[in-house]
């Protein structure tokens, strides 16, 4: 475990709940979604491995052991958010989906806390289930998409949503998802590559020149780096600048929003790493990894630790605790 090294905190780590697979391989999953053999199979035509580390706590625990990692922060696969299923289907969805994370949770003696899964295609709903997850569940942070099948964050049927997510303290993991390739985007692989960050970079754009920001005090962890906007913040407020379009809902510049907003070290790159520690500040970027899928970045471990001890010790794990009310265990 830690030893003398920094508490490690993986933010960014995906399951797919073991109920969900003894349905999808008798036919009786939500979505129509199937397994055959260990391949997960959307209706909508797309497919990925089931790794073991998914769903099997025993080798949820290994990966952590095999990584070096204390303590992962875990959030369902995002192609598992079913915003497109009805209401009353996805509610039950993730009710169970909240609880498993939970109750494996505690059988792995801490190893695992859990994001909340939320049906946000019902503001209602996904505000009942929030308020359940917080205070009966004792889970603290959610992950929703960077859209909702096309609604952005900022749209008015969501007001209330984060009016009570403000009152309980809530803090939210944005994670794009897709549901099959986006036109434009079909070749290479750049659904994902390009199409994900994206996302996440209009997402983080809409909140800033929306005027969210100064309607609620909701916390956001942008993943991949937070996508481009980092990169471009200072587009972003030049545009702010010189467009009426740009300025008309909001009395600050984007940048001047960006205490609100946090991001996981998954830039697959050192320089864009240690820039967006230097943009952002060390309190504001958390360790995390895109585990078990394949785009997650094998080197940025080694980049954490040549940062100064005490930014090491903030991006590794002390940030999560501050953030996400994560406890270390005692030494006893």
């Amino acid at each position: 475990m830690a030893g003398q090294r920094a508490y490690r905190i993986d933010v960014h780590r995906h399951y797919f709940p073991s109920f969900l697979v003894g349905d999808a391989r008798e036919g009786s999953a939500i979505d129509g979604l199937r397994v055959e053999g260990d391949v997960v199979m959307h209706r909508q035509g797309y497919n990925y491995p089931l790794d073991a580390e998914f769903h099997d706590i025993e080798a949820m625990v290994g990966s952590l052991d095999a990584g070096e990692v204390d303590h992962a922060v875990m959030s369902v696969a995002p192609t598992l958010y079913f915003y497109n299923a009805a209401p009353a289907e996805a509610v039950a969805f993730c009710r169970r989906t909240n609880d498993w994370i939970v109750k494996s949770g505690a059988e792995l003696g801490g190893r695992v806390s859990g994001m909340a899964n939320l049906p946000m295609q019902d503001p209602d709903a996904a505000t009942v289930e929030l308020r359940r997850c917080v205070e009966e569940l004792g889970i603290r942070s959610a992950q929703i998409g960077t859209d909702i099948e096309g609604v952005p964050l900022d749209d008015p049927r969501y007001e209330s949503f984060f009016a009570v997510a403000d009152e309980l303290g809530a803090v939210f993991l944005l994670h794009p998802y897709f549901v099959g390739p986006r036109p434009g985007f079909e070749d290479f692989y750049m659904t994902n590559l390009v199409g994900l960050p994206l996302s996440t970079t209009m997402a983080a754009a809409r909140l800033f020149y929306s005027g969210f920001f100064a309607r609620h005090g909701v916390r956001f962890v942008l993943v991949h780096g937070g996508g481009y906007m980092p990169y471009k913040i200072g587009r972003l407020d030049r545009g702010y600048d010189v467009r009426p379009e740009s300025s008309s809902m909001s009395d600050r510049r984007p940048s001047g929003w960006l205490d609100h907003v946090y991001y996981d070290t998954l830039t697959h790159n050192a320089k864009a790493l240690r820039f967006l520690i230097d943009l952002a500040g060390a309190d504001h970027v958390l360790f995390g990894t895109d585990l078990p899928f394949d785009m997650t970045d094998p080197e940025q471990e080694r980049v954490i630790d040549e940062l100064p001890a005490e930014v090491g010790r903030k991006v590794w794990g002390e940030n999560a605790m501050d953030l996400l009310g994560i406890a270390v265990p005692s030494a006893d």
